[in-house]
């Protein structure tokens, strides 16, 4: 404790006095599940696909295994 208070340039008394406040709000807080469930969903799309390349490596140069330019 008294290491936290140098760390913090605080007395040891005050760390003391204002742990069990810090205790008691994160008792009141509830676990990080509940917290989650508070927050607003996610609107942001997904992240970028490559599905759309997919036909470049399934083109007619694939199939008879030829180069792409002829």
């Amino acid at each position: 404790m008294t290491s936290i208070a140098k760390l913090l340039r605080v007395s040891r008394s005050t760390l003391y006095t204002v742990l069990p406040e810090l205790q008691a709000t994160k008792r009141d807080r509830g676990g990080l599940d509940d917290i989650l469930a508070q927050l607003p969903t996610d609107a942001r799309p997904g992240p970028p696909t490559v599905d759309r390349y997919d036909q470049l490596l399934t083109g007619p140069h694939q199939a008879t295994g030829g180069s792409p330019n002829p």
